[in-house]
This record gives structure tokens, sequence and C-alpha cells, in this order.
């Protein structure tokens, strides 16, 4: 044991090996176990799956990234072991490990000082996204690994001036943007450096944009595979959308994000910032200081009004891990406990001061390396530096202006900043911010654990009771709303692109809801089983319910061809001499779906068509559908009451059939609430434009 021990310290690989089997034994502790989707990632595993069976790639409508990379490596491990989401998971576990591996020489190969290196790479290894989103097969951990190795062998390359190591580096750039598109963003950052590292000359300036021009070229080909074997996804990620949002709304989006992006890339380092202050805090010019502070005041103020955003949610939620994806956590319950705003408040001010020793090493660092580097003097370590601050400001920017801003799409960023604030030497740290540091880091890793932990459990359990409804109440999976992975699983129908409410079925691929499983229960639902389950966390109901919806009272259908008018041109007659349409607009003879004619509807105010319905039950369905042409028009369909001022969003997305000659189904659906009484309900079908 104990020449074993040696052999491994002699080898350099000691602390990475206990960190990656106290991760590995935690993760597997967390009990990530059971053949069920976790967040997207029934996306990816639906492609994997036809790879598979088909040989054939195919991205769904779902995701938005390259994939390809990613793909393999879970087809690979599901070739040798079978297909399953467990061994999906195993295989992301894989490079989860890898990645603590090259984080720790990523970390080594910049300071001496092993407390540090051992404070980093927990933080790497346990915080909660590369914790939790290790278990599941997102593509945060496997870009974030892929990343990591690529950042390595470029530092590896400056230190060594070994062209074998960029070119390791420049394969490893190539399988990160077969993940992400956003793994073009290291190379980018690579050519500033390469230009500063040596003299200008044709050589080097052609050696500095080669790892772009690779990385480019290899999502170009890509994309062009892609497209001649099928219709680009329409939600795709594409850079355009970065610029048009810089070009639109540069000033919005920077008011909004700048506070979160700049509180989630500095919380991981929060620790590893408060063990390193003092040495930073004793070497730094009072004037360094002044300004310093003066800056880190001005950004705490504008942060400290964004606090209500944070958590952003979708992984790390206020006490837990997640997502909670079920009917009732998109309708208002709050079944799980919270901490009181105020304390949440506080420890974001506590997270937000590691903000000094970051702009205080910034800033030092910073301008020294710029000059040095542009008179050919810096060192390795230098531009190894600028490589990684340069990669922080460019995914910041993804940040700042992508549509889209998740917790998680923070991951790839942490190694980075890590290797940022990790103290260059060995210095005297008093060993009460040791134990601090230390005392922080164990509670992030006891929080991933207990939130890991719970998220299977619930999950586990929610897939008990749609498999209970499968098996014992002979439930299709189309008639079930078993929450977003349930549904995204099985789904054969179209994704409802409008936010939930009480009354109307949830957003995600819901062709009926005749069977729920929720947290609580549901006003006009009956319980038919409960299901328990395991929690670290306080929740208010540690179990799930199986629920199905009450019976109807009777069936009533309503039609109106949209031709026959009344003798005054205000109304359109329908098959119930009750309701009458009244419409403003065109009618036109020349564009037709079943009849002799249409309505047209333009974008004006005075262009709808509109009636009114009453005489509703408690727990009655009402549905409206529209035909409308074509598919790509702004009409849609919205239903309002006096009971509620909006019972029901604006739907004009949500397709649900089509014909051949381009015309589009468009269906909203509601469910009639407690005390509705004799509320009239308006349906107003009118053009956005």
């Amino acid at each position: 044991m104990i020449k074993a021990l040696k052999y491994f310290q002699e080898k350099d690989i000691l602390i990475p090996l206990v960190i990656s089997l106290l991760w590995l034994l935690a993760l597997l502790g967390a009990l990530p176990f059971g053949n069920f989707p976790a967040n997207d990632d029934w996306a990816y595993a639906k492609i994997v799956k036809q790879l598979l069976e088909q040989n054939r790639f195919f991205i769904n409508n779902w995701p938005a990234m390259t994939l390809l990379f990613h793909i393999l490596w879970g087809a690979l491990f599901c070739k040798i072991f079978g297909f399953s989401f467990f061994v999906l998971r195993i295989s992301m576990m894989v490079l989860g490990v890898t990645g603590i591996y090259a984080g720790y020489s990523l970390f080594r190969n910049l300071t001496e000082n092993r407390f540090a290196i051992i404070l980093s790479l927990l933080l790497l290894a346990f915080n909660p996204f590369y914790f939790s989103l290790s278990a599941t097969f997102m593509t945060e951990v496997s870009f974030t690994s892929i990343i990591i190795l690529a950042a390595l062998f470029f530092q590896k390359f400056l230190l060594s001036d070994k062209y074998i190591n960029l070119a390791i580096s420049v394969v490893f750039c190539v399988c990160a943007v077969l993940i992400r598109q956003i793994g073009l963003l290291l190379p980018i950052a690579f050519i500033p450096v390469l230009l500063l590292k040596s003299k200008i000359s044709v050589k080097n300036t052609v050696l500095s944009f080669t790892p772009f021009i690779l990385t480019q070229a290899a999502l170009t080909l890509f994309m062009f595979w892609l497209g001649t074997n099928q219709q680009i996804p329409p939600d795709f990620g594409k850079s355009t959308v970065i610029f048009q949002n810089m070009a639109d709304g540069f000033t919005y989006y920077l008011w909004e994000r700048l506070g979160l992006v700049v509180f989630y890339i500095l919380a991981i380092a929060f620790p590893l910032s408060l063990y390193g202050f003092s040495g930073l805090w004793h070497s730094t010019s009072l004037n360094l200081k002044i300004i310093t502070f003066s800056a880190t005041g001005i950004l705490l103020v504008y942060i400290n009004n964004k606090f209500y955003q944070i958590p952003v949610e979708n992984v790390v939620y206020n006490l837990g891990i997640g997502p909670k994806l079920l009917k009732d956590t998109y309708t208002g319950a709050e079944n799980y406990s919270k901490l009181p705003k105020d304390i949440i408040n506080l420890i974001n001010m506590i997270i937000l001061l590691s903000i000094v020793p970051f702009f205080l090493k910034l800033t030092r660092n910073l301008g020294n390396i710029f000059y040095l580097a542009v008179r050919k003097q810096a060192t390795p370590k230098d531009l190894i530096y600028l490589t990684f601050v340069l990669f922080l400001l460019l995914y910041s920017i993804f940040l700042l202006f992508n549509n889209l801003l998740f917790d998680r799409y923070y991951l790839p960023v942490y190694p980075f900043i890590l290797a940022i604030v990790i103290p260059s030497e060995a210095v005297t740290i008093p060993r009460k911010m040791k134990f601090l540091s230390l005392a922080f880091v164990t509670a992030i890793a006891m929080a991933s654990f207990a939130g890991t932990f719970d998220y299977y459990s619930w999950g586990r359990a929610r897939w008990e009771a749609t498999s209970y409804l499968m098996t014992e109440k002979k439930a299709t999976p189309a008639a079930i709303d078993g929450g977003f992975e349930f549904n995204g699983w099985y789904s054969e129908s179209a994704l409802q692109r409008f936010p939930a409410t009480i009354y109307s079925k949830s957003w995600y691929f819901i062709e009926d809801d005749q069977y729920r499983v929720t947290f609580d229960t549901m006003e006009c639902y009956c319980t038919e089983k409960i299901f328990p389950y395991f929690s670290f966390q306080p929740m208010r109901k540690n179990s799930l319910n199986a629920l199905s919806r009450k019976p109807y009272h009777h069936e009533k259908v309503i039609r109106c061809n949209a031709e026959t008018v009344t003798p005054d041109n205000k109304y359109f007659y329908s098959t119930d001499s009750l309701n009458r349409f009244g419409f403003s607009g065109s009618l036109s003879t020349s564009r037709k779906h079943s009849g002799n004619g249409s309505l047209m509807l333009t974008s004006a105010k005075d262009s709808w068509i509109k009636t009114g319905l009453k005489d509703f039950h408690h727990c009655e369905k009402l549905v409206v559908s529209v035909w409308r042409y074509p598919e790509n028009s702004g009409a849609g369909i919205k239903m309002i009451s006096s009971f509620k001022h909006k019972i029901s969003n604006f739907i004009q997305e949500n397709i649900v059939a089509r014909d051949s000659t381009g015309w589009v189904k468009v269906e909203s659906a509601i469910t009639i609430p407690a005390g509705f009484g004799s509320n009239e309900i308006e349906v107003l079908i009118f053009n956005t434009g």
C-alpha cells in the first residue's frame, strides 16, 4: 500500500486519483440509477438510439447543438453494454473523471501551491453543475471536459514549444465544436496569444490562425453534411443570433444580464478567492486597492438590484437540484422548502465579495502581461493567463447575448475562472483561512450530493407512477402528462409553445392529459395512487401522485365555416343557433380549406373573429381550434373571461394538424375552474402579423 502511494506520488497522480475516487463514490452514492431521462437528455438519447438501430445520425427539433462527438461517445458505450439511460450516464462519468484529471494538470502547471490545487480541483469536481450533470447525458460535462483538454494541451504547447501539443489541442477544439458550436471560442482566444508569443512573420501569423481555421472548417463541413442529410432544425444555434441581439438590444441585455453573469461566474471561485485573498491583499499597492474597491462597490450596487433573479434555476434551485418539471411546478405549486429571500440575498452578497480578489488579481496582472507581451517579454505562464482571460471574456459575451440563459450554461467557464484566481505562488496563508475555505467547499459538496440524490429519488418515483398508469390503468404515453422528460421521451405530438397555466395543458409535448403525475393534488383530478420517496432536504411532500381526470358532463361541438354571414354582414352563422361569430376582416374566395372561401385577417386592430361561450360546468374542457394559412402566419387564439382576466395565453404555435395544401390547425384548450359559474368566455382569433 505504501509503495503504491509512493508510486502515485512520484507520478504526480495521487491528488487527482484520490479526488476522482471520492467523486465517483459520492456520485454513485447519490444513486443515479434507473432507466429514465433527466432534463434534456431524452432528446440526445433518442439520437443515440436511432444511430444504433438505424445507423443514422439525425438531430431532432429539440437540440440546438452540433452534438456529433457527444452522440458518438454515448453510442460507443451503448454498443458495448447495450442501450440504457444508465449506460449513457456512465459514459458521462468517464468524461467527468477525465475532466478532473485534466483540470489537475491545468492547475498544476500554474502553481506550486498544493493546497490551492486541491481546493480548485474540489471546486471543479463537486460544484452542483459538474457533479449532478455528470449523472445525466447532458452535454455540459462532455463539453467542459473536452474544452479543459484543449486548454491543457495549448498550455503545454506554450510551456514546451512542441507542436504536437498544439496539434492535440486543435483535435480537442474540433471535438468540442462538434458538441456545441461555442467550442469555437477557445481557438479564437488562441489567436492574439499566438500573435503575441513570437515576432510577427508570415509563418507565425498563419500558425496563429490555424487552430481557428481548422476548427471552423470542421464545423462548416459538419453543417454541410448535416444539411445534405436532413433539414436543419429551426432552433439550431446560430452565431448570428448573438450579433443580432447585440445590434438590436445591446444595452437591454447588458443591463438585465451583467449582474447574473458576474455572480454565477465568480460564485464557483469564492472559497478559492477567500483562501488567496490574504497574500494578494498584502502584495497590492494602495492605489490599486482604491481603484478595485471603487469599481467593486459600483458593481455590487448594480448587482444588488438583480438579486431577485437569483437563482436563475434549471439545475440549482433554492434548496435543491432540478429541474422539477411536472405540471404543478409550472402552475405556482411550491412543493419544496425554501430559504427566506433575505437569507438568500445575504449568501449572494457574501459570494459577491469574491469580486474583490478577482479584480485585484485581474487589474494587477493583466496590464503588466499585455505590456510584456507586446514587447515579446511575456513568460509562458503570462500567455496562459491571457488565454484564459480572453476565453472568459468571449464566453461572457455568449452568456450576455444568447437568447437563452440557464444556470448550467456557466459550467464550461468554471475551470478557467479557477485557473485565473488560483494563487500563482506558495504564499503563507493563515490556517483559519484554509479551514474556512475547506468548510465552504465541504458545504458545496454536501449540497451537491444531497440535491443529486433527491433529484434521482423523486425521478424514480415519477417513473414508477408513469409505469403504473401505463400497466395498471392501460394508459398510453400520449394520455399522460408525466412531466417534461417523460413526454419528451415518448413524444409523438408537437411541442406546445406557450407558457403553462393551471387551466391549460402543459407546454411540453402533450396530446391529452387524462392522467397526470404531480407533487400535489390538482383540481378536477382524482388520486389513483401515491408514490413515496426518500429525500435528504426538507420537502413539503415526499411523494408523487398519479392522478386521473374526472369524467366530463357532456360533449358539445360548435362549428363555424367562416363563410355563411348574417344579412348585416357582421356575423358568421355556426352549427349552434345561439352562437354567432362576429368578425371584422375581408372575405376571400382565392384561398380556401374545406369550403368555398375564408376570412383574411391582417395585423390591423380591426381584423378579428370572436364569439362568446357560457353555461360551463366545473372541470369541463373547452377546446378551440382554427385552420390557418399559411403556417408561419401570426394568427392565433385567445380566451378571455371576467372570472380571471386572462385564463388562456395567446396561442399561435400549437399546431395539431396539417394538410397537403399548406393549411395548419391551431388549437387551444382550457379546463373550467371551480366557481366559474355563469361567467362567459370570449374566444378571440386575431393576427399579430
